[in-house]
């Protein structure tokens, strides 16, 4: 659980949040529980989207220099959170697997690596 702390409280608790979320999401979707993975698949994309307004709103306050590199993989990972909710829409469980992995393993290891750079930028310019 380390690994998802930056150091910022706001954001390590949304981290794990969303750690945990994921990890009960991929179990129904495993279980082929579709009715209740795609009712966390909808908190989930709410949770995301709720997260990355507070990193962007940090971001601006903080004149993070990039900025705009975080926010093209905000956006990236939340069309494919997005395209989760879908898969699961459409009952197709193949597709939602198929997207967590992704999801787990690419998208939000690369978001907890730029996550880490923000909170850094953000100790140095509170020092």
């Amino acid at each position: 659980m380390d690994g998802l702390n930056v150091g910022v409280a706001a954001l390590d608790e949304a981290h794990r949040d969303m750690f945990y979320l994921m990890g009960d999401l991929s179990e129904a979707v495993h279980a082929k529980s579709v009715r209740a993975a795609l009712a966390m698949a909808r908190d989930f994309v709410a949770k995301v989207e709720g997260h990355f307004d507070v990193e962007g709103e940090m971001m601006t306050r903080l004149g993070f220099p990039g900025a705009a590199v975080h926010q093209a993989k905000h956006a990236a990972t939340r069309d494919k959170v997005i395209d989760l909710e879908r898969a699961l829409s459409d009952e197709n469980l193949g597709l939602a697997s198929s997207i967590l992995g992704e999801l787990e393993s690419v998208y939000f290891r690369e978001l907890l690596n730029e996550d880490m750079i923000l909170a850094n930028y953000s100790s140095a310019q509170a020092s």
